[in-house]
């Protein structure tokens, strides 16, 4: 078996790479994890295959690693390498022989005549395989086996070795269990390099969950409960951090070359948190300092921290972690969703696919409010919404889609519109299906880029949608209550518009078509606004036309202005 995939980071990396030791597997390449796909022939074989009334029948199919798991009602191992060996009935044998066997994993099909397997498995995934019999009366009855393959099934994800401003000694320290398996901690073990800390674990950490460690007493995050109290201390000049299992380290956190902590901060208390625990704890470059705006919990005064206790780290929402550019392909998955752009923005860059999956939200900050955060796309954007599980894009401060820990905007009464979409030249939407915009700021831009969006909302923007040069082809646009110009084309730029609505335009022109060469037509469109100081439709030495369409409720005079240029309105009818 093999096949590619993208993380959310975009690093590349092999899902399933497979070795067999006695036999050669015959694997459909490059199959995706949740793609079913046919059957490939059984391998070649110098015997004569046999015939029987009998489909045959699995006696056994093991995998040796599951002996060591970490769980007693399932498979968790803490290995990326699995022996699997499989047999039919004996008894049966002579009279129901075996031409193949198909095994199948996570959806991904191969056959063999072996009844062994040596597999190497990506870490951090959870697997599904499926064994059946095939011989001339076809294949026996099909046995699974599920394996959950996590080399790290608990990390620790977050460090506050500066204590709090309520006291610097209150320290605390949380974990996070990966898996899908609630764990018994009562042979794991927290300790640290200097021997100031050594904490015998107990209680359970639930699936997928955190569990958090408070110093001394349960005051030290005075509105979250700690799971464990502990007694010894953290040092402020850097130590490294242990996790282990009996014998055996599972987690580990990374010092500077000074030995110092690789994030936090002293005076503003902001705790030490953890990018990606399915990434190295050892890698420096994994921890950051909380953002100070992602947020929750609060000291033994009532004061808000830095932090966020028994929650999403605030550095685990950026998108690429923070980065600008982003130079390899990249998967945006609901369950990680959803992800923060910050005020220097994000560039997709040429030949790089970002693929977004429906139900996917990306907000934008911008912690100074004086500029926009953009992202642009240079490469190829790959957005498939749904009606029910459209893509957002929208504000941080935006708490009706996905709320970004309600403490931390708490006492937060901004209004402000942040975020813009731009395509460049070279760029692709290689799809953009049910796709909403709200309280965004640019809007979206076309800079002699070319592209077709279907399902398109935009509601409480600055902007709407402004094209320099290029082409945009819409279908089924809704736009409502935009501040400025809700759709603007300029210099060469040309827009086919259908079945679209666009309503309350606050100010600046409802459509504004510009310059020489600029070109507009629109098919089953309707235009309303209920805004007096809106320039409606006007035509600049450009060219537009209007089919089936209708301009209702347009208060200004005229409701179709052109000032150069050609217009043309067929079965389009003026109202009020």
């Amino acid at each position: 078996f093999s096949s590619s995939v993208s993380s959310a980071n975009g690093q590349r990396h092999t899902e399933i790479a497979s070795k067999n030791e006695s036999e050669n597997l015959s694997p459909n390449e490059s199959l995706p994890a949740t793609t079913t796909s046919p059957v490939i022939p059984p391998t070649e074989s110098t015997t004569t295959p046999q015939t029987s009334i009998f489909a045959p029948t699995i006696s056994f199919f093991n995998i040796d690693e599951c002996l060591a798991s970490l769980v007693s009602n399932g498979c968790l191992v803490a290995t990326t390498t699995l022996t699997l060996s499989w047999d039919i009935a004996t008894t049966t044998a002579s009279s129901t022989p075996v031409d193949y066997f198909i095994l199948n994993l996570n959806g991904a099909v191969a056959t063999t005549t072996a009844k062994n397997l040596l597999l190497l498995v990506d870490d951090n995934k959870d697997y599904t395989f499926s064994l059946s019999a095939v011989n001339n009366n076809g294949a026996g009855a099909t046995v699974v086996k599920k394996v959950s393959v996590y080399k790290t099934p608990v990390a620790i994800n977050e460090v506050a070795w500066m204590g709090t401003t309520a006291s610097s000694n209150d320290e605390w320290l949380e974990l996070y269990n990966k898996t899908p398996f609630d764990l018994d901690l009562s042979s794991w073990k927290l300790f640290n390099a200097s021997s100031t800390l050594n904490i015998n674990l107990s209680g359970t950490i639930k699936a997928k969950n955190y569990f958090l460690l408070e110093r001394t007493d349960d005051t030290t995050v005075s509105d979250v409960p700690a799971d464990l109290i502990y007694t010894g201390a953290l040092i402020d000049s850097g130590t490294k951090l242990f996790l282990s299992l009996g014998a055996t380290t599972i987690d580990e956190t990374a010092v500077l070359t000074n030995n110092s902590w690789p994030a936090g901060n002293k005076t503003t208390k902001a705790t030490m948190e953890r990018f990606d625990p399915n990434v190295l704890g050892t890698d420096s470059t994994n921890w950051r300092t909380n953002l100070g705006y992602i947020k929750t919990g609060k000291d033994a005064d009532v004061n808000l921290i830095f932090a966020t206790p028994r929650a999403k780290n605030s550095v685990a929402y950026l998108l690429n972690k923070g980065e600008y550019y982003i130079s390899d392909d990249i998967i945006l998955t609901k369950e990680d969703s959803p992800y923060v752009i910050l005020g220097n923005g994000a560039e997709l860059m040429p030949g790089i696919n970002m693929y977004v999956e429906p139900g996917v939200v990306i907000k934008f900050y911008n912690e100074q409010q004086s500029s926009r955060s953009r992202l642009n796309i240079g490469g190829n954007f790959i957005g498939e919404g749904t009606e029910d599980d459209p893509i957002i894009f929208t504000t941080l401060h935006d708490n009706e889609n996905q709320k970004i820990l309600d403490s931390a905007f708490a006492n937060s009464t901004t209004t402000e519109r942040m975020g813009e979409l731009d395509f460049w030249s070279g760029s692709n939407t290689l799809a953009f299906d049910h796709v909403k915009l709200k309280n965004f700021s640019g809007g979206i831009s076309l800079f002699n880029a070319t592209s077709s969006f279907n399902n398109l909302s935009i509601s409480d923007s600055k902007n709407g949608i402004s094209v320099y040069g290029g082409n945009l082809s819409i279908n089924n646009l809704s736009m409502q209550d935009i501040f400025k110009d809700a759709v603007g084309v300029y210099d060469e730029g040309y827009v086919s518009m259908a079945s679209s609505t666009i309503k309350n335009t606050k100010s600046g022109d409802v459509l504004g078509v510009y310059d020489t060469g600029a070109n507009f037509s629109c098919d089953r469109c309707f235009f309303s606004n209920d805004f007096s100081n809106t320039n409606n439709v006007s035509i600049y030495q450009a060219e537009a036309s209007f089919s089936n369409s209708v301009f209702d409720n347009l208060n200004e005079s005229p409701a179709v202005g052109l000032y150069g240029g050609n217009l043309c309105l067929d079965n389009t009818k003026i109202l009020n």
